[in-house]
């Protein structure tokens, strides 16, 4: 009962995903935990390893989700600044390329029922290739959760409740660098770009440095 889908329901009702709470700033790196890498499918409905697409960018806002309900609690996350667009349409995506030019935006469903893996992977695509710009479709995931992750890697991740979503920054060794979840508070959502505009600066020194 502590890990069946009720459970799960009564803890999101009660806390709207949230949780844990996000970090003031991001991890130093020598700190952070790796992202795991496993096999995905794509919009385009090709077989991809997560870390050959993390790899598109030195920065990487990936959003993990299971349901609606997941998606739902993390759409504050993806919107442009005293705007109504979001950064997952074209014009969104065309605004975070010239304010954040190393950073991308990739979305992972995780199916936690092979019912609803068949949908997410054949019935799905078909709908989100229509709407999400043409940029993302290789950058929107899907994988049956139990079969690249286990539980105990889940809660590693903090992954632990499937009806809430969640969002890590990870750099271009392929760390976490900062993480969210469930409904967001205004300043977890400043937070998280705050933490991107930082990774931003870590990653042109780097580059910086190698240029010496």
């Amino acid at each position: 009962m502590a890990y069946g889908g009720m459970y799960d329901f009564h803890v999101f009702m009660r806390t709207k995903g949230k949780l844990f709470q996000a970090p003031i700033s991001f991890f130093r790196k020598d700190k952070a935990l790796y992202f795991p890498n496993f096999t995905t499918r794509t919009l385009e409905d090709k077989t991809v390893e997560l870390m050959d697409v993390l790899s598109k960018n030195k920065i990487t806002i990936l959003r993990v989700v299971s349901t609606e309900s997941g998606v739902e609690t993390t759409e504050d996350y993806f919107k442009v600044p005293k705007s109504e667009e979001n950064y997952l349409t074209e014009a969104g995506l065309k605004q975070l390329h010239q304010e954040f030019p190393n950073t991308q935006i990739v979305q992972l469903t995780l199916s936690d029922r092979w019912s609803k893996h068949f949908v997410h992977t054949f019935v799905t695509p078909s709908k989100l290739r229509k709407t999400l710009p043409e940029e993302l479709h290789s950058r929107y995931l899907v994988a049956f959760r139990d079969k690249v992750l286990d539980r105990d890697s889940r809660e590693r991740l903090l992954i632990t409740n499937t009806y809430s979503g969640y969002v890590y920054l990870i750099d271009d060794q392929f760390k976490i660098r900062w993480a969210g979840s469930g409904l967001p508070e205004p300043k977890e959502v400043s937070g998280m770009w705050k933490a991107v505009a930082g990774l931003e600066r870590e990653s042109g020194l780097k580059i910086a440095s190698r240029k010496k």
